[in-house]
């Protein structure tokens, strides 16, 4: 069990949510979203409900495509399916865990409004064409990892806590 209560680990995952999205607002100006996301995440999401599903996708399998590019008899690339959770792409530093999970950065899930899945679609591409853009550069890169571990600590510490407070019920 962790030495922080559930509340203490609430409170630091909102802290650390808004100073990254502040990170990410001086990283990439140009993004009016993120400054829309650090408004709603301060005053309106409910940082309880918001771990929950955060946690629940964090450490959830997904399949994603795994390409190698091996010369074999004139093939350059191959396709398998794996399944990993994006907890272990963000220890492992994966990129798939920013260009193939959507639903976590966004928190949005497919939509049957047309409209609101074109925007999340949009969304989906800006942030993909950002990740692989040259102009993100290195270090910031390497910085939005460190985040995200930080978030990904956080959220095995709530995850923890949550499962040890359920044997007393």
């Amino acid at each position: 069990m962790s030495i922080l209560t559930t509340f203490e680990i609430l409170e630091l995952y909102k802290k650390t949510i808004l100073n990254f999205l502040d990170d990410l607002i001086q990283i990439l100006p140009e993004e009016a979203d993120l400054i829309m996301l650090r408004i709603l995440f301060e005053n309106q999401i409910p940082v309880d409900e918001s771990m929950k599903k955060f946690s629940k996708r964090l450490f959830t399998k997904i399949k994603v495509k795994e390409i190698s590019s091996k010369r074999l008899f004139g093939k350059t690339k191959t396709e398998n399916e794996m399944e990993i959770s994006p907890a272990d792409m963000i220890r492992e530093k994966n990129d798939k865990f920013f260009l193939e999970n959507s639903d976590i950065i966004f928190g949005e899930e497919k939509n049957d409004d047309k409209d609101k899945e074109t925007r999340r679609k949009e969304k989906i591409t800006r942030w993909k064409n950002i990740w692989e853009s040259k102009s993100l550069g290195n270090d910031n890169k390497e910085s939005i990892w460190k985040w995200t571990s930080v978030l990904l600590k956080l959220a095995e510490m709530y995850v923890k806590n949550e499962a040890y407070q359920l044997q007393f019920i």
